[in-house]
C-alpha cells in the first residue's frame, strides 16, 4: 500500500499492523453488508454504554439508577443537550432518599 500523506485513505490505520493485513480487513469491510456493520455499531455503541455505566457505578456507589442514567446521558450527549432533553440534576436527586444520594452533582 503506497502511503500519501495528502490522502487520509492511504495512511495506515495502525502502526503496529501490516499493509497487507490492512488491506484485507478494509476488502472484509468493503464487502460487509450494510446491515451487518449496523449491527457490529449497534454492539459498540452497546458495549460503550454498559462500560460507562460501570464506572459510573464506581465513582458515584450510592447513586440511584435514575441519577446514573442521567449522567450517561451527560456523557453522551454532552450536559446542556441533556438537561434541555431530561431536565437538570435536581429533579433527578429529588426522587433520591438522602441516606443513599452520594452527593450533589456539579451545577
Amino acid at each position: 500500500m503506497t502511503i500519501d500523506a495528502h490522502n487520509p485513505a492511504s495512511l495506515p490505520v495502525s502502526s503496529d499492523t501490516a499493509s497487507a493485513a490492512e488491506a484485507v480487513l478494509f476488502k472484509l469491510l468493503a464487502e460487509t453488508p450494510t446491515w451487518r456493520k449496523f449491527e457490529l455499531l449497534d454492539d459498540l455503541n452497546r458495549s460503550a454504554r454498559i462500560l460507562a455505566m460501570a464506572g459510573l457505578r464506581r465513582r458515584h456507589p450510592n447513586a440511584s439508577e435514575s441519577e446514573l442514567r442521567r449522567r450517561l446521558a451527560d456523557l453522551m450527549l454532552g450536559a446542556e443537550l441533556a438537561e434541555h432533553l431530561y431536565g437538570a440534576y435536581r429533579a433527578i436527586l429529588r426522587q433520591c432518599q438522602p441516606s443513599w444520594c452520594d452527593s450533589s452533582p456539579e451545577a
